[in-house]
């Protein structure tokens, strides 16, 4: 599952095989549009981030690979033009989110440690863990009481954003209220219980 920000939906469950990608995308720049197109097909969900119109970034949720930049732009576009069965949501957000979310994807990773449980493995340890070895990449959650879900990302040992569907915040300043929040979204998630799996970055 790709995990973004709620927004304000414009359209939902557009079909590739009856819209032309270049052409929306022609049209979205026109309006000066912030916020992302998402793409569901059989083995993969992508999303192109734009900022006022412009693509900024993407991403390719695979199994066990997340992809951004560049490449994963190219990759949705080409996907979106050729494979007929997949959907398109499109889903305004405002400029400063666009940048945030567009920002907290910025390392493509792989599956290091796949569906561990906060039952049989400590999160907050694991987190050190990770720290202490100056770890780069994401851990994905789901909460078990409601199936959230929820990512940290880091880069060099240090948290630089915490995400859910309803808040993106920003804590890669390290300040004492960030990091308050922090370690009060990771003391909630252990307590409440999770699966997580870590993505290290780097190509797989």
């Amino acid at each position: 599952m790709l995990l973004l920000l709620e927004g304000n939906d414009l359209w939902a469950n557009l079909k590739t095989s009856f819209v032309d990608i270049d052409e929306l995308l022609l049209f979205l720049k026109k309006q000066k549009f912030s916020g992302y197109l998402h793409f569901v097909f059989s083995d993969s969900q992508c999303a192109l981030f734009l900022q006022q119109g412009d693509v900024v970034n993407g991403v390719v949720a695979l199994q066990e690979e997340r992809n951004v930049g560049t490449r994963a732009v190219k990759r949705t576009l080409i996907r979106s033009r050729q494979d007929k069965t997949g959907t398109i949501r499109v889903t305004q957000l405002p400029l400063q989110d666009m940048e945030l979310l567009s920002e907290a994807y910025g390392l493509s990773v792989r599956l290091l440690h796949k569906n561990l449980s906060s039952k049989y493995s400590d999160l907050e340890q694991f987190i050190d863990k990770l720290q202490v070895e100056s770890f780069s990449g994401w851990i994905e959650m789901w909460f078990t009481v409601d199936d959230r879900h929820g990512i940290l990302f880091f880069e060099d040992g240090r948290p630089q954003a915490i995400m859910t569907a309803e808040l993106l915040v920003a804590v890669k300043e390290g300040t004492p209220a960030q990091l308050k929040f922090s370690a009060h979204f990771i003391e909630k998630a252990q307590r409440s219980g999770v699966r997580y799996s870590a993505f290290i970055a780097g190509s797989a």
